[in-house]
């Protein structure tokens, strides 16, 4: 069964906002524009002492170094990674061990019947809770769903190696198939 994987958030879990590339999408599923150069700039939302996360999901999939390379040394293919600087302006420090990370692909594979979904507007959907179709599952092992590409959904396989690599502060949740 395929799974979804987002970022834990804590209390005390810090968070960043875009500061540059607005016009870019980091979750269209495709490869970034030629005219697209980084590195990309974020500011930390947080206090002293708050937890820098293995990654960020929102306003891009931003991803420790690490992370990134974990991923690739998992067989991971489908994936570009860029610069990104992480400012901290409350303490004046800068933050250079983060890339943002694209996922190229998305796949349509959402069973929007058996889907719990909240519509807010046209074409817009942000699905609460994914049912997938079995019948349109990729061979992919980490991809953004097309029917609401904020959803990150990893293989079985993928999952296993990301549990075992000791990752903490990941949510995994387990997908229905129909």
């Amino acid at each position: 069964m395929p799974y979804s994987m987002t970022r834990k958030l804590p209390p005390d879990g810090a968070l960043v906002n875009l500061t540059s590339h607005w016009e870019e999408s980091f979750v269209s599923g495709r490869l970034l524009s030629t005219k697209f150069s980084p590195p990309v700039l974020f500011d930390l939302d947080a206090e002293d002492g708050r937890v820098m996360p293995t990654f960020f999901v929102s306003p891009a999939l931003l991803v420790r170094r690490s992370f990134a390379e974990a991923l690739r040394n998992a067989g991971v293919d489908n994936i570009d990674t860029y610069e990104a600087i992480i400012r901290d302006p409350e303490n004046e420090v800068t933050i250079t061990d983060y890339q943002v990370l694209n996922i190229v692909g998305l796949v349509s594979c959402a069973d929007m019947e058996e889907s719990k979904v909240e519509s807010l507007g046209e074409g817009i959907n942000v699905i609460d809770t994914v049912v997938i179709d079995s019948t349109r599952v990729a061979d992919v092992s980490l991809f953004r769903l097309a029917e609401d590409p904020i959803n990150i959904v990893i293989s079985d396989e993928l999952h296993d190696q990301i549990v075992r690599m000791g990752y903490d502060d990941i949510y995994f949740e387990q997908l229905a198939l129909t």
